[in-house]
């Protein structure tokens, strides 16, 4: 076992700075964060054992532990500590720190790493097959947009989230964090969010998210911006709302009927959760099925519009179908001299956009005509968004096992 170069201990300070920035919970945690900044490591490793056992920032500690042996220099004990971390504490950023830390440290590790992963998936798995076999949500429109906003909480706060099949992570603005007095600890720099309105910086902290009688852990993606007492009236304030979005619910298959206002989760069985993130090809079995695929979280359908074909994301959260001004080309369409100028808003603000109607669209057996769509200038989002003035009143059901979105006979009747 070899002991870090220089690009490893800055890697191991990295992390063990990200940790001293957490909320302290114990007095002696507290202490054994101090003791460990002061290089102080044989009087704070036994503080850190002795809070993971009493359940105090358990998997914080326990890293720390591991930390503490390896600047000791106990190369047996850095290393069965790791491994410890890796085991107890699948689900944790610590467990993938300390994944990095002895592929590092042990070549040796890399021949039973595909054991310790095998280990993990098997524990998400589990977790997976102890949520319910099935949930239904009733969900309200709110006024003329489609948007889909259903009843949930966040660590126990009842609130209210925008079911959006559009987003790839589930996010929330921090002021509608602070209005709500919701608390998420831990959290860390992450990427910046990408939305209609451009892009802004975010943080990551696990939350527990309730909809129905389902609670998940998950990671939620926090915009980062200003706090304010004033809410916005009407849409300015739907828009507010926290976004249900794929890393949520896009292991489950789930129908959308919008027609009598439901969301119905079901479970996929084990073997096929294990499908849904490899699965390329789509099983298209009948003319009610349209195949999809994915692009990243995103769902990517092609629906003909005026007859030609156009890869779009389809987005329950968009409330109209939504071009930026460099996707009209590629669909075949111009902006109409007699387009309506508006705004369009979205995750990072708002952009200036005019309304149009389109002559049709099509999706498999859903036929919509004179549809009301917008284009948002300047705006870089990736592909056309299927929203709400194409979705509203329909009957459908995404199989993330097959890559199908089935309708329901009804959808035949749409126009």
């Amino acid at each position: 076992m070899s002991w870090p170069d220089s690009k490893s201990k800055i890697t191991i300070l990295a992390a063990v700075l990200a940790l001293t920035a957490l909320p302290v919970q114990a007095a002696s945690y507290s202490e054994a964060v101090s003791l460990y900044e002061k290089r102080d490591y044989e009087k704070a490793l036994p503080l850190f054992q002795e809070a993971e056992k009493s359940g105090i920032q358990a998997s914080r500690a326990a890293y720390y532990t591991a930390l503490c042996y390896h600047q000791l220099r106990k190369a047996r004990e850095a290393k069965a500590a790791y491994l410890h971390v890796v085991q107890r504490y699948p689900r944790t950023g610590v467990a993938q720190q300390a994944l990095g830390i002895l592929e590092k440290i042990d070549p040796a590790f890399a021949r039973y790493k595909s054991e310790v992963l095998k280990r993990y998936e098997e524990e998400q798995n589990k977790q997976y097959q102890e949520l319910p076999e099935v949930v239904k949500v009733k969900y309200r429109n709110v006024g003329g947009s489609g948007h889909m906003i259903v009843p949930a909480m966040i660590n126990g706060v009842p609130i209210k989230m925008m079911f959006d099949t559009g987003a790839g992570v589930t996010c929330s603005k921090q002021s509608f964090l602070d209005r709500n007095r919701i608390k998420i600890e831990n959290t860390k720099p992450s990427i910046r969010l990408r939305g209609v309105g451009g892009e802004v910086p975010t943080r990551v902290g696990l939350a527990n998210i309730t909809v129905g009688n389902m609670t998940r852990t998950i990671p939620l993606q926090i915009e980062q911006d200003q706090s304010t007492s004033k809410v916005p009236d009407g849409m300015g304030s739907i828009m507010q709302l926290p976004l249900l979005g794929q890393n949520y619910f896009k292991d489950f298959e789930y129908e959308i009927d919008d027609a009598n206002k439901f969301l119905i989760f079901k479970k996929l069985a084990s073997t096929q959760v294990a499908s849904v993130a490899s699965t390329k090809k789509s099983t298209v079995k009948s003319d009610l099925e349209v195949p999809f695929y994915r692009m990243g979280n995103h769902i990517i359908v092609t629906p003909k519009v005026n007859g030609r074909e156009c890869e779009m994301i389809l987005d329950t959260g968009a409330g109209t179908v939504a071009f930026a001004d460099r996707h009209l080309a590629a669909c075949g369409l111009n902006r109409p001299t007699h387009a309506l100028s508006g705004q369009s808003g979205g995750v990072g603000g708002k952009r200036v956009g005019y309304n149009f109607l389109v002559d049709s669209i099509q999706l498999g057996p859903v036929l919509r005509k004179n549809v009301h769509c917008s284009m948002v200038l300047h705006s870089d989002f990736p592909k056309p968004l299927l929203g709400q003035t194409f979705l509203k009143g329909l009957k459908y059901t995404i199989d993330p096992s097959r890559n199908v979105i089935r309708f329901d006979e009804s959808s035949k009747n749409a126009y």
